[in-house]
């Protein structure tokens, strides 16, 4: 499987190697490339972030994983089978739509489909509320990060936070969660008012790397999290 993907170019020769070697050297259930890379909507500068699922008594650390190499552009998580399978994930993120986004958006390079591991996520209205709290703690730290001048860190705080809101609001609006940043900002085209649409247009040139960032926007942002996002989950 990992030679096909290499052929097809959607995978590095070189992380196909990792790979191979992760999956000799650690014996996990299943390896999975899954974010931006995945999604299609990967920019020039963005990570190859990669899944390893082992049984709880044999994971390996990350630090274990990190030591087999040294690119700058892998990201290696050790994830726990059997808390895949229960839904009772350790993460810090809003647990239902991470898990509903490594279902329907990876790519299995070695072992066990992620279908076979994790149940069909069921999303509810706490979630959506989790969720957008996650995003506001990205928004604040954007600013925090800009006040230090880590432009790097405000980068990916500010614009993760803002589409990650949209795709609160479109699945709100029209019952459907999707997952590719250029699908998220096609779908909220129309879900959107006047007054948020430079925020989302500026979002989307930032991450793209094409302006600088607007320290206002960095405001309207949490505006636009509370007063739009939050104020519909509320209304459900």
């Amino acid at each position: 499987m990992v030679i096909e993907l290499v052929m097809k170019n959607k995978l590095p020769e070189y992380l196909g190697e990792l790979l191979k070697k992760i999956w000799e050297e650690s014996k996990p259930v299943s390896i999975f490339v899954y974010g931006s890379m995945v999604r299609d909507d990967f920019e020039n500068d963005s990570d190859y972030e990669i899944g390893i699922v082992y049984e709880k008594d044999k994971k390996w650390s990350r630090q274990q994983l990190k030591d087999l190499h040294n690119y700058e552009n892998v990201k290696i998580y050790p994830f726990v089978l059997e808390e895949l399978e229960s839904g009772e994930i350790d993460t810090p993120f809003p647990k239902a739509i991470y898990l509903k986004t490594l279902l329907k958006s990876n790519l299995v390079v070695y072992g066990k489909k992620l279908e076979e591991i994790i149940k069909e996520v069921k999303i509810e209205k706490e979630d959506l509320i989790e969720s957008v709290g996650f995003c506001l703690g990205r928004a604040y730290s954007a600013v925090v990060s800009s006040r230090q001048n880590d432009w790097v860190a405000v980068r990916d705080s500010f614009t993760k936070s803002a589409l990650y809101g949209l795709q609160i609001l479109i699945y709100i609006k029209t019952g459907k969660l999707v997952f590719s940043y250029k699908e998220i900002q096609e779908k909220s085209k129309d879900l959107i008012s006047e007054e948020y649409k430079e925020l989302i247009n500026h979002v989307v040139e930032v991450r793209k790397g094409n302006v600088a960032i607007q320290n206002p926007l960095l405001y309207k942002n949490i505006s636009f999290l509370n007063k739009v996002v939050l104020k519909e989950i509320k209304s459900i």
